[in-house]
């Protein structure tokens, strides 16, 4: 089963160190300028998904395949290997002040969501344009933060979809009908799966499993003020290093569908009732 909230993995950033987690509702939640109250829109529920996915569960593979599944958009995080790479070395070297440089560095050099429609060939082509900040707002974190919640939410409204990262559990937290997906697995059969799966010894798999879930825990802390191992913000968390990937695929799009068919039928029966 999944590693406990309470264990720390080597690489977790500060957040992971809390004895008490913050409650939900004292969660920093995401600008919304439409809607300052941060209320979710009234409409008929479309399939959204968030993942959220330790090194090693293969969680971008996972997301193209229900986006591709259930026919629905599909963004991937801000934080890939590569990007944590990147600024584990360019950054921050010395390893520290994760919270105070991960805003500005992904403002500068990170890509803002895209969603994408999966097919068996590979990407089609993008729901949204691929983009970074505009010159004149490279380097301004809250600009970034506002377009990357923009565009996530944009995409629930008009099309539903699958959002790895990006803090899109804590953006759509009560979307509704969403669901809200942890994937996890013990610390050493994530790195003999993530070894495998990429032909690199354990020592370098480990290495950048530091330094991905390193800057993934500082995105989340300093964004949003939260840790993404608090089980409270899931309904569903599996231990992908311990199911096969097809079986974690066909879990995860039943249990949409059914949470987006139970709100819907709610949601229809409330308007029954005072229609």
């Amino acid at each position: 089963m999944s590693e406990p909230v309470s264990k720390r993995s080597p690489g977790r950033g500060r957040s992971a160190t809390r004895k008490h987690p913050r409650p939900l509702s004292r969660l920093r939640q995401p600008h919304d300028q439409g809607n300052p109250e941060g209320r979710c829109p009234v409409r008929s529920a479309k399939i959204v998904i968030t993942i959220s996915a330790a090194f090693g569960t293969g969680g971008s593979m996972v997301g193209k395949a229900l986006a591709e599944r259930l026919s629905i958009p599909f963004i991937d995080g801000a934080i890939v290997p590569e990007v944590a790479h990147s600024f584990a070395t360019d950054v921050r070297p010395n390893g520290q002040g994760d919270g105070q440089l991960i805003g500005r560095f992904l403002a500068e050099r990170g890509v803002l969501a895209s969603p994408r429609y999966i097919t068996e060939s590979g990407f089609t082509e993008p729901h949204l344009a691929a983009t970074c900040l505009p010159p004149e707002l490279w380097g301004d974190e809250e600009a970034f933060r506002r377009e990357d919640e923009r565009l996530i939410k944009e995409m629930a409204t008009s099309t539903g979809g699958v959002v790895r990262g990006r803090a899109g559990v804590v953006i759509l937290q009560d979307w509704p009908g969403a669901l809200h997906v942890h994937l996890d697995g013990p610390m050493e059969a994530r790195i003999r799966r993530a070894a495998g799966m990429s032909g690199e010894d354990e020592v370098t798999v480990t290495a950048k499993m530091i330094e991905f879930e390193s800057a993934q825990s500082a995105y989340l802390d300093h964004f949003y003020h939260t840790d993404p191992r608090d089980s409270r913000l899931y309904h569903l968390t599996l231990d992908a290093t311990a199911i096969e990937f097809d079986a974690a695929v066909d879990l995860i799009a039943a249990a949409a569908l059914s949470r987006s068919s139970e709100w819907a039928g709610r949601n229809a029966s409330r308007h029954r009732r005072h229609g």
